[in-house]
């Protein structure tokens, strides 16, 4: 879902999902 950009999807997606996303990064 986050491929560059993980700041916009988390302020878009769920609180839970920008740790998940976080962590990709």
């Amino acid at each position: 879902m986050c491929l560059g950009i993980p700041g916009q999807i988390i302020e878009i997606s769920n609180p839970e999902h920008k740790l998940a996303i976080v962590k990709v990064e």
